[in-house]
Order: structure tokens, then C-alpha cells, then sequence
């Protein structure tokens, strides 16, 4: 799907200008991943159904849309380290290989009209498991550490904010090292 490939392509600059430290990267991972969520949660019946076959599976389609969009919010909050992250990841992790299976046994039961739609859906599953599962095991920590490589100074206050949100004096750390280095 031609929107879809955009997005994505969309999502992965931001993702590029985020860890590169450019400006406006921010808002546009916002804008691209929210984006996908739509796509695919209200708009899965029509975008995860490419070759339209004559009775899609609606019901697999719509909670197929339900954990891709949950995976994207995940994937946007993890990169945006927004609490919540690990939950969405979580949710992706489980409900995404239980999808396969489901799509796998039914795709082997189906018409070759169907299968095209199966075919679409374990693609789209089987990649976003990869990026859930590995957003959901990379530590934060490590994250911080692989952004702000270049600042190991900056990537351990943030850690210490971003880990311990409820301490005033790492964030009030981070916000005067901020502003000395800028």
C-alpha cells in the first residue's frame, strides 16, 4: 500500500533526524507514527485488505488493525520515552505472534483470493513484531546511550531524569546541564 510505504518512510526520517539531533524530528515521529495508528485501526478493513477479496475477514482485520495501532503508540512512545511504552510494547509482543498463528492456519485453509489478504497481513505482523520485540527489550538506558553517544555526560542525567520521573533533582541536573551546553 502506497500510504503505508509513505508513512513509514516518513517515520524512519524522523526516527534518522531524532538520533542525529535535528530539528522538527519530534513532530514529525508524532505526526507519521499517530498516522499509521489511524491507518490502521480505523482504516484497517480498507488498507490491510489490498486485493479486496469478495467476504475479507473483517473480524480478524479489526483486531489485527486494534495491535498494529497499539504497536505504533508503543513504538512512538518508546522513541519519544513517554511513559506507557512498555505496556503498548508488551501488548504487541503477545497479541502479534498469536496473530500469525491465527493467519497461518487460515491462510492454508484459503482461496488464493484470500490468501493475497494473508499474505499482506503476516508480512505486516512478522516486521512489527521485530521492531516491537527489540524496542521492548532495549533497555532504556541503553537507548538514552545510543542517541546521545556523543554527550555521555547528557545521556547519564537523562537516564537518571528519565528512570526516576518522580526525583525534582535529577530533572532540575538535566535542565541546568542543558543549559550550560547550549
Amino acid at each position: 500500500m502506497k500510504t503505508e510505504r509513505i508513512v513509514v518512510g516518513f517515520a524512519l526520517l524522523g526516527l534518522i533526524m531524532k538520533f542525529l539531533h535535528l530539528p522538527f524530528s519530534s513532530p514529525l515521529l508524532i505526526i507519521a507514527l499517530g498516522t499509521l495508528a489511524i491507518i490502521y485501526f480505523p482504516g484497517g478493513f480498507y488498507f490491510l485488505n489490498p486485493d479486496k477479496p469478495e467476504k475479507p475477514n473483517h473480524i480478524l482485520l479489526a483486531i489485527f488493525g486494534l495491535c498494529l495501532s497499539i504497536s505504533a503508540i508503543g513504538t512512538l512512545f518508546k522513541i519519544m520515552y513517554w511513559p506507557g511504552a512498555q505496556t503498548n510494547l508488551f501488548i504487541g509482543c503477545i497479541t502479534l505472534p498469536v496473530i500469525v498463528g491465527i493467519v497461518l492456519k487460515l491462510k492454508a485453509d484459503s482461496s488464493d483470493e484470500r490468501s493475497v489478504m494473508y499474505t499482506s497481513v503476516l508480512l505486516r505482523a512478522v516486521i512489527w513484531f521485530f521492531v516491537v520485540a527489540a524496542l521492548y527489550t532495549t533497555p532504556l538506558a541503553t537507548q538514552i546511550r545510543i542517541q546521545h553517544w556523543n554527550d555521555p555526560e547528557l545521556a547519564r542525567l537523562k537516564t537518571q531524569s528519565y528512570t526516576h520521573p518522580e526525583d525534582t533533582l535529577y530533572r532540575r541536573e538535566l535542565n541546568e546541564y542543558l543549559q550550560r551546553t547550549r
